[in-house]
């Protein structure tokens, strides 16, 4: 990680085939790759190691409230047939939460179908669901959407990949569209004490409706 962070290029690129993960551990294992994460894992022979992410990710979420991704957004409120449009699902875990809760409303998966099959086949016959393959950082084919939830999307991204996400998402609404972004924001692990006497390196309150940020 160090190496890459004093690079010159490296160290100030947003680009994901950048990071230290990529540069030094993916030439390990994959000879000659200039490809992101996400990139490698779809290649032959990566199932497994695309499987064993999934599985992580899906460990992640119990160390949260069950219920976030419900009580975080007024699924309620929408009316009937709605269309919300999971960006970047995954496996499609947290749409299943609320399409069990809202059978009312439709939905679209913008990511890999094996999981529904598994686990909700019949939301997948009825019509409630629709799996879509879809990379976002390509023009968003969805219009009249309700609402575009993106869960854990946007920390994987620098700057500029999530800017070009949301101009995607943005070209595509409607004047009644919302977007429902899930993440995490994370200060830093520790304080610089030479701060302490610089006007303004106090880190600000966090705006509502966030909690205020404490180290």
């Amino acid at each position: 990680m160090t190496d890459v962070l004093l690079d010159p290029l490296k160290g100030h690129s947003q680009a994901p085939e950048d990071a230290p993960l990529c540069v030094e551990c993916l030439p390990i294992v994959a000879l000659n790759t200039n490809k992101s994460l996400w990139e490698w894992y779809e290649e032959p022979g990566n199932a497994s190691r695309s499987g064993r992410f999934a599985t992580a990710m899906g460990t992640l979420e119990n160390f949260g409230s069950p219920n976030t991704i419900l009580q975080g957004f007024d699924w309620g409120g929408l009316a009937a047939n709605s269309l919300v449009v999971d960006v970047g699902g995954g496996i499609g875990r947290v749409t299943l939460k609320v399409v069990q809760r809202y059978l009312d409303l439709k939905y679209i998966v913008q990511d890999r179908p094996s999981f529904w099959s598994a686990n909700n086949p019949s939301v997948l016959n009825n019509g409630t669901v629709k799996l879509i393959a879809h990379d976002f950082f390509t023009p968003q084919p969805v219009h009249n959407v309700a609402v575009f939830l993106c869960h854990m999307v946007m920390h994987d991204h620098g700057r500029d990949k999530a800017l070009v996400i949301l101009r995607n998402l943005r070209h595509a609404a409607s004047p009644d569209t919302k977007l429902s972004i899930v993440d995490q924001i994370v200060p830093h692990a520790c304080i610089d004490d030479m701060q302490a006497d610089i006007p303004g390196a106090k880190l600000p309150v966090s705006p509502e409706p966030l909690e205020k940020q404490t180290l």
